[in-house]
């Protein structure tokens, strides 16, 4: 609503004495006849109708007693009809929001707290009354609106003061972190957009800014330099820092521009660079796979992985610098403990992909595999599932089904964005019978001159799927390659 902060809004209450249906009966019993007030709920200004949006007492003011509560809503009559008896009285609004109101769709409000001073009225004998009423918008007192159509609820939700103690400057926006003030925050795409102790997150408005990092239970960061042109895959090794084990229930992880994925894996080495021979082991586990410039993964409760005492980790960066200098590419992590008595199930990572790209140049192509994921999770429950994609690729989707020619049951198809893999996070969380499995499909528009074919470079393409889930098994990673498919325990397949 383009209103300044005391705009009023007037809404003009009509008293009608002797208005009945009992033709001209009332006036010649004037002392036993009731009025009709005509309440207006709404008024029009310009295209956009102002709802009221609220709860109006009318009080006697013979002894203040509630003669009458008038509720409105976005479902309500655009005008209130009262009947009262002759009389003062006064018109309170115990509590109002006004909502805009587009004509092209009734439930899409934007809604603001407004403020009405008790009103004295009278009726009496013969003719009619007229008073208006007067409401303060106050904009610190904002409100988010949902609206359901099925049974015409409202939920009101305070939410942030748009004004921050003053206006924000243009690239910036006014935001409340965890119930703190409302402060002015400078809007982002990446990280790199922000300060050295910030990151870019988006707030459940879909905004992106820079916000300081809080303090976490561990937090290590690790530093790799990569020349001017180059794109590259670098290992190395950080101890967590636990003297005891722990259950780990939260990992945030930020990463600079010159990082284009990283890979966080559970191994067991010794602190410092590493050739990635560790990625071998049989008991490596990754624990995440992220190319997005900030990627914060919460477990669902009771669910974790568990890390040994002074747990070794190792982090893969797939770096690449398409700039003409020397970058540095920082890679920070910020793990957070659970309660032990907490921990109920193991959490793992499972990445599922499918090899058989083959998109020819200057076309758009899909790919699309079943994966017999039943057996393999063994009863575990997917909680999340992310795509992945390298820079041509332009949709992906997941579906389920609990046999390979089974009805499909769509469980990813967000917007896709290869920079920054949406998530879902199902809800709930899905069990697969043993014959069950997820359906992949990677759809890609090859703008170079060359075939493109899977593969780890970003000139290469990639059709894969996070899937994380609780009750983990030994296998991390299952394969397609036209019918022939594989999963193993180890970092890599054979």
């Amino acid at each position: 609503m383009n209103l300044s902060r005391h705009e009023l809004i007037f809404l003009t209450l009509v008293a009608c004495f002797g208005c009945s249906s009992e033709g001209d009966s009332s006036s010649r019993n004037p002392e036993h006849s009731t009025g009709s007030i005509a309440l207006p709920l709404s008024v029009e200004s310009g295209s956009v109708t102002y709802r009221f949006v609220g709860s109006i007492n009318l009080r006697s003011a013979a002894d203040d007693s509630i003669v009458q509560t008038i509720h409105s809503d976005l479902s309500s009559p655009s005008t209130q009809l009262v009947s009262l008896l002759p009389g003062a009285y006064t018109l309170e609004v115990v509590e109002g929001y006004s909502c805009s109101v587009a004509p092209a769709d009734p439930t899409f409000t934007g809604c603001s707290y407004l403020e009405g001073a008790p009103t004295p009225f009278e009726i009496s004998a013969g003719g009619t009354t007229e008073l208006s009423l007067s409401f303060e918008f106050h904009f610190e007192e904002d409100v988010e609106v949902v609206f359901s159509k099925g049974d015409a609820t409202l939920t009101l939700d305070p939410v942030l003061d748009q004004v921050c103690g003053g206006a924000c400057a243009a690239d910036e926006l006014c935001v409340s972190l965890d119930g703190a003030e409302p402060a002015c925050a400078l809007t982002c795409t990446t990280s790199d957009d922000c300060q050295p102790d910030q990151f870019c997150a988006t707030t459940e408005a879909g905004n992106a800014v820079c916000v300081s990092r809080t303090g976490h239970d561990y937090e290590l960061t690790t530093s790799f330099s990569v020349e001017a042109g180059v794109e590259d895959r670098r290992c190395t090794i950080v101890d967590v820092g636990n003297a005891s084990p722990i259950k780990l229930g939260q990992l945030d992880l930020t990463a600079s521009s010159a990082v284009y994925a990283v890979t966080l894996w559970a191994v067991d080495g010794t602190p410092g660079a590493s050739d990635c021979s560790e990625l071998g082991q049989a008991a490596t586990r990754r624990l995440l796979l992220t190319k997005s410039a900030h990627e914060n993964l919460s477990f669902p409760e009771g669910v974790g992985y568990s890390l040994e005492a002074h747990q070794s980790l190792l982090v893969e960066a797939h770096l690449l610098n398409p700039t003409d200098a020397l970058a540095t590419a920082d890679v920070t992590l910020g793990l957070d403990a659970m309660p032990a008595q907490a921990f109920e199930h193991e959490a793992g990572l499972l990445l599922v992909e499918d090899l058989g790209i083959n998109v020819p140049a200057q076309a758009t192509s899909t790919l699309t595999g079943f994966h017999a994921l039943g057996a393999v999770l063994d009863g575990g429950s997917i909680f999340r599932l992310v795509g992945y994609t390298h820079a041509w690729g332009t949709q992906v989707m997941m579906t389920t089904s609990a046999t390979r020619t089974g009805a499909q049951t769509v469980v990813y198809e967000p917007v896709w964005d290869p920079n920054q893999p949406p998530f879902v996070d199902p809800s709930p969380a899905i069990v697969l019978p043993d014959a069950g499995g997820l359906r992949l499909s990677c759809t890609f528009h090859n703008t170079t001159n060359q075939t493109l074919r899977a593969g780890a470079s970003t000139s290469d393409e990639r059709c894969a799927a996070l899937v994380y889930y609780a009750g983990a098994v030994a296998e991390q990673t299952c394969l397609k390659q036209g019918s022939t498919a594989v999963c193993c325990a180890s970092g890599k397949c054979p």
